[in-house]
């Protein structure tokens, strides 16, 4: 199922050109959209069940439901979201400009596209661990700490952004037939979108994910 996934990662184009010759299987992108959520909302959910085994009473309760509420809405549907975006969007635009490929095929190859994001959350999820450690040591600089963890998961998660935007054009590409540069003019509106929609999303989830530290 996962072979050829070393070329997605250093050989996209081979990659990309290979599988949209193929049958469309949607089950490795699943994973890949499922893991990207995994791994973002497992590290999140360490802050928010040690806080609940702080706090005593019935305020436990409202605290734990308030915050699983918004990190499953706000983390674990955000994976699903961008890719039904993604897929929708890049298909659409590339049917009314004269593309070939399927929606199924849409799917499975902007779900591929995803994985430097599952990279992303599995590297940003260690640090949200380390964030958490250094908050709860005796260290006198725990707030510069803090400070240069999120500068840092920051800095990876638009790199590696950046990376599934340069893998989505490439799935456009092949899946549709275009040259890059149709491909990439095809792409930039869904990702613009989706950026516009995502991007509010990020400072309100890292002030709670802080704030939960804290406590």
């Amino acid at each position: 199922m996962f072979s050829g996934i070393r070329d997605l990662l250093l050989h996209p184009d081979a990659f990309f050109e290979r599988v949209s010759h193929e049958e469309v299987n949607l089950i490795p992108p699943v994973l890949i959209v499922g893991g990207v959520a995994f791994f973002s909302l497992v590290p999140s959910l360490i802050p928010i069940f040690y806080s609940f085994t702080a706090l005593s009473g019935y305020n436990r309760y409202l605290a734990l439901g308030a915050m699983l509420q918004h990190f499953i809405l706000c983390i674990a549907a955000l994976p699903p979201i961008q890719w039904a975006i993604m897929a929708l969007g890049t298909h659409y635009i590339s049917r009314i400009s004269g593309g070939k490929g399927s929606l199924a095929a849409s799917f499975q190859n902007t779900g591929y596209a995803m994985s430097p994001m599952m990279i992303s959350s599995i590297g940003t999820g260690i640090l949200t661990l380390a964030t958490l450690s250094f908050y709860h040591s005796t260290s006198p600089d725990i707030f510069y700490w803090g400070l240069s963890f999120s500068g840092i998961k920051s800095i990876i998660t638009c790199v590696f952004f950046f990376w599934a935007v340069y893998l989505w054009i490439l799935a456009v590409r092949y899946t549709h037939e275009f040259t890059f540069r149709k491909a990439a003019a095809v792409a930039v509106v869904p990702v613009v979108i989706l950026v516009l929609l995502t991007t509010p999303l990020f400072p309100i989830i890292e002030a709670i994910r802080m704030a939960i530290s804290l406590l």
